[in-house]
């Protein structure tokens, strides 16, 4: 695929798919359009629970332990993690974004043990060995370097500790409908 330099791509899927990482460009533009695209946390936000419950059949399964302290990473509205601590009495999360437009979205949910934080999943802001889950719904495709972020995450979980990463097949008939 050719692009001018003026067409930076937005998402993961927009660049060449060849085994180098992107381009410093190419991780600053997307990170930018994250940040900064109000229509893309607007759809975010709107999903129905009924998109959102594929994964917290998984992690209510997974995260059955009391206490835990999760990390949900591209949360967007913080639906999932809202649902979750409502589901885990005792538990704590934390939901992290780029976009301050979802930012903001997920301070409305009112759980006092939801704490939610600006960051990027190429680092982290957490101390190594800090969280039991991090979970990652439908964000994997959006990163310019997986590696990077699977590394960051595999950092951050406590041992034994759990990371779940959903990723979209919309093909499936199992997908639900909106």
């Amino acid at each position: 695929m050719n692009r001018s330099r003026e067409t930076a791509p937005r998402h993961a899927l927009e660049s060449e798919l060849t085994p180098e990482v992107p381009s410093e460009q190419v991780r600053a533009a997307m990170a930018h359009f994250y940040k900064s695209s109000e229509g893309y946390a607007h759809q975010q936000g709107s999903h129905t629970m009924a998109y959102f419950e594929r994964l917290l059949g998984v992690i209510d399964a997974v995260l059955a332990q009391p206490g835990l302290h999760v990390l949900e990473v591209g949360a967007g509205s913080a639906a999932t993690m809202h649902t979750f601590l409502a589901r885990h009495p005792g538990s704590r999360a934390t939901v992290m974004e780029l976009s301050p437009a979802s930012l903001e979205a997920a301070k409305q949910g009112g759980s006092s043990t939801l704490n939610v934080v600006a960051g990027n999943a190429l680092q982290l802001p957490f101390r190594d060995r800090s969280l039991d889950a991090v979970v990652a719904f439908e964000v994997i495709e959006h990163l310019p370097d997986v590696a990077l972020a699977l590394g960051e995450m595999l950092r951050v979980v406590r041992r034994p500790g759990y990371i779940i990463i959903g990723l979209p097949n919309h093909a499936s008939l199992w997908t639900p409908l909106e």
